[in-house]
């Protein structure tokens, strides 16, 4: 997968706002948020510069990850200020602020996940491209060459790149996905394939964040190779799925972790309802069974519509309370 330490710049700019606050939802009590609205996330205009050889694409919402951080910790005026000072401190060396000027954080990742893993992040929103010019030759860019592609100025490390395609957009990563993401975008956009295009119309786009991948390829890699020993039969099915998603939104009253898969036929999803929820029913009534993981099928559904299936699984006060009521491991009746 990604080798330790080989994209750390491109890691510390891109995902630096998914971890502050690690206690941001861990609220002492339960968060009253307010839904967010449906978006498409196929309607992302980063998405034109998605790879060929694509096998992960996901998009962090600034916004709506801030404005749950606000309504979770409403009067904590500690953890306000914490967020507030981490905020600062990648402006400072971004020249971006992550709550007020950045509408779509998106990456992908293409290439061989164990051999030639590359990586390609996206910043997209109301800053201004020379002021985050101005830092990163501070911040990470000593030592870059920069050189002139396509009417733009693209500057490139060893490992890593950066560039300013379009106004108020940043894209780092990989060299040579740079370059052909620079191509896409001069390019006449282009459709989606049909089975991502399917997954992303019923993906929330306005979701804290999203996440779409292809199952074959992530469950092949060698990171994976104990988790397909174990469970080979799940592998199976989840491996007939070309596109799926994950994302994870904000509820009345606490939050929603969804994965969703569109299948070719309806009678694959129909076969996928019914394996996945035969194998949720079956680890709760096993004895001896995981009760961390028991606690999360609990508080889980499985369903299908159409040719998607979409598992939920509800972080919220009144899940909390009914799990509190519920035995974790059921045993089968005599």
């Amino acid at each position: 997968m990604l080798k330790s330490g080989k994209y750390y710049p491109v890691v510390i700019l891109f995902l630096t706002a998914a971890f502050i606050l690690p206690s941001t939802f861990l609220p002492a009590q339960a968060p009253s948020a307010t839904p967010v609205p449906f978006v498409r996330a196929s309607e992302n205009p980063c998405l034109r510069a998605l790879p060929p050889d694509w096998w992960m694409a996901g998009n962090f919402d600034c916004k709506s990850y801030f404005d749950a951080v606000s309504s979770v910790h409403e009067g904590n005026a500690a953890m306000v200020l914490a967020m507030s000072q981490y905020v600062q401190m990648v402006q400072g060396m971004m020249g971006i602020n992550l709550q007020n000027e950045v509408q779509y954080a998106t990456f992908f990742t293409a290439g061989d996940p164990d051999t030639d893993s590359k990586f390609l992040g996206i910043l997209k929103g109301s800053f201004d491209n020379n002021t985050v010019g101005m830092r990163l030759v501070f911040s990470i860019g000593a030592g870059m060459k920069s050189a002139s592609y396509k009417g733009l100025t693209i500057y490139e490390g060893e490992t890593v790149g950066y560039a300013f395609p379009e106004p108020s957009t940043l894209m780092m990563g990989t060299p040579a996905l740079l370059l052909q993401a620079v191509d896409a975008l001069k390019e006449k956009p282009k459709a989606l394939p049909e089975s991502l295009s399917r997954v992303l119309e019923r993906t929330n786009g306005r979701s804290i964040c999203w996440v779409a991948f292809r199952p074959r390829i992530v469950l092949q890699t060698k990171d994976a190779a104990s988790f397909r020993e174990s469970n080979s039969e799940l592998c199976r099915r989840l491996s007939e799925i070309e596109y799926a998603s994950l994302f994870f939104e904000t509820a009345p009253d606490g939050f929603l972790a969804s994965g969703l898969a569109w299948l070719t036929e309806k009678s694959g999803a129909k076969g996928l309802h019914t394996y996945l929820s035969g194998w949720r029913s079956n680890l709760l009534k096993s004895e001896g069974a995981n009760v961390f993981l028991c606690s999360f099928l609990i508080a889980s559904e499985v369903m299908q519509d159409d040719s998607y299936v979409r598992w939920n699984l509800h972080l919220t006060e009144k899940s909390l309370k009914n799990l509190w009521n519920t035995r974790v491991i059921i045993k089968p009746a005599n």
